[in-house]
């Protein structure tokens, strides 16, 4: 199964306020994944006239998937979910805001990937920072069967969840789901990318999706390149997913 990596790109904009994609490419090539999972993605760049998502996949070689969650000055803000191997989107949608309503409506992007072991189900998103409420709801939202309950098979949510790991949220969905940082002696904050204190960027496996070798990946340019570091894990089978896998395999050969 292939590398997976998280990462709030934070617009494209760095800690130095230089706004510099290619930093955003680098980081994501010195991750090794080929699976990736963006929040805070801004679609255009009206003062350059370039579409600053669709280069960055260009430059990667990858094809790609966006959520818009809002809308500033004419231009899109969203998640994006991009992929070296083959994908195709499942769907997306906002998730559940208790409280007032934010320029920002927090939202989910599912697509699939066809992996070496068979399909596997990629969820991105990020969660509200402001409401606890609203937090534990979008966990409860993700975990029904309109997300990760619908699963066909392994599956994976990727994000930036605003949720450290003694928080309600993090605990409902880690009590759940497997969670990348569950083994790590450190735990590898992620934010702020200058001085990693808390770890709110995540990757959980469900569905006997089981994730190894995780790490925040701190280098010269993660650290400078936006305000989050990239959060990388690799996904293997575990006999559920395997079996699973295996079983949506023949059904699709069946079928087709």
């Amino acid at each position: 199964m292939p590398r997976l990596v998280t990462y709030n790109v934070h617009s494209f904009i760095g800690t130095d306020r230089r706004r510099e994609p290619e930093r955003i490419a680098h980081a994501i090539r010195e991750s090794g994944a080929r699976v990736v999972a963006l929040q805070e993605v801004r679609w255009s760049a009206r003062s350059q006239g370039a579409h600053a998502l669709q280069a960055l996949a260009r430059g990667l070689g990858m094809d790609w998937h966006f959520q818009r969650t809002a809308t500033f000055g004419g231009e899109q803000f969203g998640l994006a979910i991009l992929s070296d191997l083959p994908m195709r989107p499942v769907k997306g949608g906002p998730l559940p805001r208790l409280g007032p309503a934010l320029p920002e409506r927090r939202s989910a992007l599912w697509v699939e990937v066809d992996t070496d072991q068979g399909p596997l189900q990629v969820i991105c998103t990020h969660l509200a920072v402001l409401s606890r409420r609203d937090r534990m709801a979008q966990a409860e939202a993700l975990l029904g069967p309109d997300w990760l309950g619908a699963a066909p098979g392994p599956a994976v949510l990727m994000g930036d969840l605003n949720a450290g790991m003694r928080t309600a949220a993090y605990r409902r969905l880690a009590g759940e789901l497997d969670c990348a940082r569950s083994v790590l002696p450190d735990r590898h904050p992620t934010y702020p990318s200058w001085m990693p204190l808390t770890r709110i960027d995540h990757i959980m496996g469900a569905n006997g999706a089981r994730l190894v070798a995780a790490q925040a990946l701190r280098t010269p340019t993660t650290r400078v390149a936006s305000d989050h570091l990239p959060f990388v894990a690799e996904v293997v089978l575990d006999d559920a997913g395997r079996e699973a896998a295996d079983q949506r395999s023949a059904g699709a050969g069946l079928t087709g």
